[in-house]
């Protein structure tokens, strides 16, 4: 067989391969990228429910703090707003073994014990500051875990932790 047949083939046959481990690493890198910027928006949602659900029970017991009555509307509305957090998340919680991690889900899950042991609170004051404390709580972990869950700290040391899975 001629000596330019037997270059050509193994040529071909280097080019095909090449190809198609760098087509395996772009796929795999593009699913990371992926999967990365639905966990950042995921901890964003939660973040902005958490923010919204102290907000409303800061108001309200500053509001019972300077005997400040609040109209029908108004009540209506941070009503909406701590249950459309709440629901939030819980739906953070529930998709959560998907997309957050470990930690994550246990301080959600701390914060939404945290509100519903508050309930059982006797003046509304009270309850109102457990349940602040429980959302602050859950606020000043939550970043931290994030930044952790989404490698944004400690950039070679968190690099090499990734690359050897032995640890």
């Amino acid at each position: 067989m001629p000596e330019y047949i037997t270059t050509l083939s193994i040529s071909i046959i280097v080019a095909v391969v090449s190809a198609r481990v760098t087509v395996f690493w772009a796929l795999r890198r593009f699913r990371e990228e992926q999967m990365w910027s639905r966990k950042a928006d995921e901890y964003s949602a939660i973040l902005e429910a958490l923010h919204v659900a102290k907000e409303e029970v800061s108001e309200y017991s500053t509001d019972i703090e300077d005997d400040r009555d609040r109209s029908e509307k108004e009540l209506d509305e941070a009503r909406r707003n701590a249950r459309d957090a709440r629901q939030r998340v819980q739906q953070a919680l529930d998709m959560g073994g998907l997309l957050l991690c470990p930690k994550a889900n246990a301080a959600l899950n701390e914060v939404l014990t945290g509100i519903d042991s508050a309930k059982k609170q006797q003046n509304s004051y009270d309850q109102a500051r457990a349940t602040f404390a429980a959302i602050k709580n859950c606020m000043d972990k939550m970043p931290t875990i994030a930044k952790e869950d989404l490698r944004l700290t400690g950039r070679w040391r968190t690099y090499w932790k990734w690359m050897t899975p032995h640890e």
